[in-house]
């Protein structure tokens, strides 16, 4: 959910998380740590949190990218 600046105001990805390795389409990558923390590149933006059982939120910063734009994520576990 986009919070600050023009970027789009909700998108969905799907990444995968296994090992401790996070991945998925497109450019997707980053590492989630023995006690739930998340930190994860997507196409040059930001994000990080805390992942707990079935569910995760934290923040994403895109300004990387050129976009001076920022807000909020949530996961859940399928």
């Amino acid at each position: 959910m986009t919070h600050t600046g023009r970027c789009e105001s909700s998108t969905h990805y799907r990444p995968t998380v296994q090992d401790g390795k996070v991945f998925g389409p497109g450019d997707i990558s980053g590492h989630v740590t023995s006690d739930g923390y998340v930190r994860v590149s997507i196409s040059g933006s930001f994000a990080n949190g805390q992942l707990d059982g079935r569910s995760g939120s934290g923040r994403w910063n895109a300004a990387s990218t050129g976009a001076p734009c920022s807000g909020n994520w949530k996961a859940t576990r399928q």
